[in-house]
């Protein structure tokens, strides 16, 4: 979760630095360790709607209600 949050702020950061689009070209994947590890359903759907709807480009309204129905959806699939 704190690797996503981070990842997508130094994202929008690269997109204000000189330079930050030939570093973004040179990006060929990404790796994630956060297996195994025990989430919430709270913190899932905290961690997906950030990264889906960045503060940078998104309304807080639409990334809340994105993170209820997450929350409501991996609650009941648990």
């Amino acid at each position: 979760m704190n690797g996503c949050s981070t990842f997508t702020a130094l994202w929008d950061l690269l997109d204000k630095r000189t330079g930050g689009d030939e570093f973004k070209q040179r990006v060929e994947g990404l790796l994630f360790d956060s297996s195994p590890a025990f989430t919430t359903p709270a913190q899932s759907a905290h961690a997906l709607s950030f990264a889906s709807l960045p503060p940078a480009r998104c309304h807080a309204v639409f990334r809340e209600s994105y993170r209820a129905l997450l929350y409501a959806y991996f609650s009941i699939h648990k």
